[in-house]
């Protein structure tokens, strides 16, 4: 029976909650009725103090006095009968206020998560599956620092292919974008002036590794991923994904053909979804997909340097920027003199 117990410290932090919340004016929110219902009850209170008593007898038995007093008088018969009774009473109970002050302890943290980072963005539930958001930022990146987009699907768009210059932002937004999915997924706010969030599940194909251990290259890895994506999809599920750089680990002739069959095929599926790309041959999808649309992230390329304004931009990007940073790190281009 003691290992159904739970420790001082967790009982310490029930009544705490309990306590707290039965003070307060929380009671009074209609979304936190199921709490009200269970620790408003009388029983409750009765059984969190019994149990109370029972988790302090039980870590006191190993104290020299009890274990004295023990010898004498078999105390732990005495406490083993009150704890069978108060469990008798209380047991089944028991459980219901753990999950309540656990799942009550959550919406805390949520709630004081949100207003720590500040996240007052507003959130629309919609029964399709789809993601918009204005003035989406990173969650990670300080406020002054981080450049803000705006990111929506047109109509009947499913897929927005991403191209840009090296380093111009095309992995910070996506990752931004996957965690402001699942910031509003699991009950905050978005870092975002207001997000439009619809019912489906978040995959992401990002940094796929290799594994020496099981003989699998980052291109098979990859792929793996990918096939979970397509069996998902034929199962039934509304995905969004979110695939970074796509089947960069083959040649270029076979990565394009590849990119452009599965995207044909994600088409036929109910998703949507951002892959990001250094093909920019792929762009052309556009013209005869309707529902892939071209965005893009730019880069200036100057003299010693090259600058970036994180600015989602729409249509393909207009130029790259992988020869200057070449000649940046010391590569002689064409055969000149560094």
């Amino acid at each position: 029976m003691a290992d159904a117990l739970p420790d001082s410290r967790q009982v310490r932090r029930m009544e705490q909650l309990f306590v707290r919340f039965r003070q307060s004016s929380l009671h009074q929110e209609p979304a936190l009725t199921p709490f009200v219902q269970v620790f408003q009850q009388h029983e409750t209170a009765e059984g969190i103090r019994g149990i109370s008593q029972q988790v302090f007898m039980l870590e006191s038995r190993f104290n020299l006095v009890y274990l004295i007093f023990n010898f004498i008088a078999w105390v732990d018969f005495y406490y083993l009968w009150r704890y069978t009774q108060w469990f008798k009473r209380h047991g089944k109970s028991y459980v219901a206020w753990r999950e309540a002050a656990l799942e009550l302890e959550v919406l805390a943290n949520l709630a004081l998560s949100s207003v720590a980072e500040g996240l007052e963005g507003s959130v629309e539930q919609t029964a399709d599956a789809r993601f918009t958001a204005e003035g989406l930022r990173h969650p990670l990146l300080p406020r002054e620092r981080a450049v803000a987009n705006d990111f929506s699907f047109g109509p009947g768009q499913k897929i927005m292919l991403l191209t840009g210059a090296n380093m111009s932002g095309k992995t910070t937004f996506m990752r931004t974008v996957g965690l402001s999915v699942l910031l509003v997924q699991v009950g905050l706010r978005p870092s975002a002036k207001g997000v439009t969030l619809g019912d489906f599940y978040l995959f992401t194909s990002m940094r796929n590794a290799d594994n020496l251990a099981e003989s699998v290259s980052s291109f098979y890895a990859e792929m793996a991923r990918i096939r979970t994506l397509i069996e998902r999809l034929a199962a039934g599920d509304r995905m969004f994904f979110l695939m970074d750089e796509i089947m960069k680990g083959t040649n270029t002739e076979d990565r394009i053909m590849g990119s452009t069959a599965l995207i044909e095929q994600l088409g036929e599926g109910h998703c949507q979804g951002i892959i990001s790309t250094h093909d920019i041959e792929l762009s052309g999808l556009a013209e005869r997909l309707s529902y892939v649309v071209n965005y893009s992230f730019h880069s200036e390329v100057r003299e010693r340097t090259i600058d970036f304004d994180y600015r989602l931009k729409p249509g393909p990007c207009p130029s790259f920027n992988a020869k200057k940073l070449m000649e940046l790190m010391g590569v002689r281009i064409g055969g000149g003199r560094a």
